[in-house]
């Protein structure tokens, strides 16, 4: 599976809201296949995810894509990662240990979700 670097973050926060049913439904499949800790593809590109959202126009988010690879770039620089095929567990194991809240608020900052309060720093550090 392919999954963008900040949707690691999404995935781990996922509460069952989103932009729609279909976005949702897409994404409680997604988190379900993620338990069983698969071997995933992680690149700054769309994703699974990212197909079922009302902002992606042709593979580019019309909300903002820089904002969007800033986000999947700082993600890869503080997990000390690239591109690449990684397991899932184990980056879930490098987030409980690398992520702090001032890394945690540079990925997530800007993110509609994160300043709606559907996401935060202490529940990211509750589902460690």
């Amino acid at each position: 599976m392919i999954m963008r670097p900040h949707h690691l973050f999404c995935t781990r926060l996922y509460t069952g809201c989103g932009y729609s049913d279909e976005f949702c439904s897409n994404m409680d499949i997604i988190v379900d296949m993620l338990k069983q800790n698969p071997d995933i593809n992680i690149r700054i590109n769309t994703d699974e995810i990212c197909k079922f959202c009302p902002n992606n126009n042709n593979g580019m988010c019309i909300l903002g894509n820089e904002d969007i690879i800033y986000r999947d770039k700082m993600v890869l620089k503080c997990l000390s990662i690239s591109e690449g095929e990684h397991n899932y567990s184990e980056l879930h194991s490098k987030m409980n240990s690398m992520i702090d809240e001032k890394a945690f608020d540079m990925i997530c900052g800007n993110c509609r979700w994160k300043k709606q309060g559907l996401c935060s720093y202490d529940e990211f550090q509750k589902k460690a």
